[in-house]
């Protein structure tokens, strides 16, 4: 795997911005009335065994429980804040643990609204959540020791 760190103000300050950018799209995800699937996107709907719901489908289940899709889009922006934060540190592995925190909090909305049916998905989820929370397990237990 060849991994790609900040290096320069400038790349850091992309990483800050960027992070920046998400937290606040996560406001946007939080607007009521703001429709989260355009009806008519093409999405791989078709057929019995289709592992993701329509737009119309998906925002029946948003509209429906409201208050989780907020805690969904919290949490994401929870996520994008500490990013925010470490890459204001320069804490390069900080802001790559915090990527996968990321990619788990858009992974469990997607798998709660978009393809909630793809069991080979939610498999994969839940291995990446026990690596996630066995790697923490770890740093915890090597921090102790020294």
């Amino acid at each position: 795997m060849n991994e790609k760190r900040p290096q320069t103000d400038e790349e850091w300050k992309t990483v800050e911005s960027n992070a920046l950018m998400l937290a606040e799209a996560a406001n946007l995800l939080k607007m009521p009335g703001r429709i989260a699937a355009n009806p008519g996107d093409k999405t791989k709907s078709e057929g019995p065994d289709a592992p993701e719901l329509t737009p119309a489908e998906i925002q029946a289940k948003i509209d429906a429980d409201r208050a989780k899709w907020v805690k969904y889009a919290t949490n994401l922006q929870e996520q994008a804040r500490k990013t925010h934060d470490a890459a204001k540190k320069r804490d390069a592995d900080a802001v790559f643990a915090l990527g996968e925190d990321i990619d788990m909090a858009c992974e469990d909305c997607h798998l709660e609204y978009w393809y909630p049916n793809d069991t080979a998905a939610k498999a994969a989820a839940l291995q990446a959540k026990a690596d996630r929370e066995k790697e923490r397990q770890q740093k915890a237990a090597d921090a102790q020791k020294k």
